[in-house]
């Protein structure tokens, strides 16, 4: 029997069928992105990867800026968690660097085209798609979260001064962070290297002037 779903006639499938279909089609989406960026990489291209025909993908992404999307938010919930493995407090503005160093590496395995697009998207699809918006900005509130964390843990043991405000702390460093990937996205010849570097410049000035006499 056939049904039509969105763009394509598409045969009854089951959901574990389905759900194979999205996964080929993300992993095809996420390789050609990453190696051939968001322009050069068609929804053709994809589909024939995916083994599927081109009106199918549309069934499961309703366009090429909604596949990159899911792809980026999969990246980041795809990784979840495993910030802490190697958080320690001998070196508090190395550890904080290590944590942010895990968050930025998930999103700068793309191209800056790439995460323009999300940035510019962004604004848009907290209305229109709020689950969506939510997998991409859960991976924000969770990286503030562990920097409040490790901050509230690092007051307790008096390596960080005891009057201080952990959570606004935590939003400093990430304020700083997010202000530097702006402008490594907007100057053509920023590189990922210079953008780590700086960034662990900055989180050192930001932290140090809070840790305590002990530290």
């Amino acid at each position: 029997m056939i049904i039509t779903i969105g763009r394509q006639p598409m045969a009854r499938l089951n959901e574990t069928q389905k759900d194979n279909i999205r996964r080929r089609i993300l992993e095809a989406a996420r390789k050609h992105f990453i190696n051939d960026g968001y322009e050069a990489t068609s929804t053709k291209q994809l589909a024939a990867e995916a083994g599927i025909a081109e009106g199918t993908l549309f069934n499961y992404f309703s366009s090429k800026a909604d596949l990159m999307l899911e792809v980026v938010a999969s990246e980041l919930a795809g990784q979840a968690g495993q910030e802490q493995t190697s958080v320690f407090f001998e070196d508090i503005p190395e550890s904080v660097n290590d944590l942010v160093t895990a968050y930025l590496k998930k999103i700068l395995v793309f191209p800056k085209r790439v995460i323009q697009e999300v940035l510019l998207a962004g604004t848009g699809i907290a209305r229109k798609k709020p689950e969506l918006f939510k997998k991409l900005a859960d991976a924000d509130y969770r990286l503030l979260e562990e920097l409040n964390q490790y901050f509230v843990k690092a007051a307790e043991q008096g390596i960080i001064k005891q009057n201080t405000d952990c959570g606004l702390l935590a939003e400093s460093v990430f304020a700083q962070v997010f202000m530097e990937v702006i402008f490594y996205l907007y100057e053509g010849d920023y590189q990922k290297d210079l953008l780590l570097k700086k960034i662990k410049g900055k989180i050192g000035f930001t932290v140090l002037p809070y840790l305590s006499d002990r530290s």
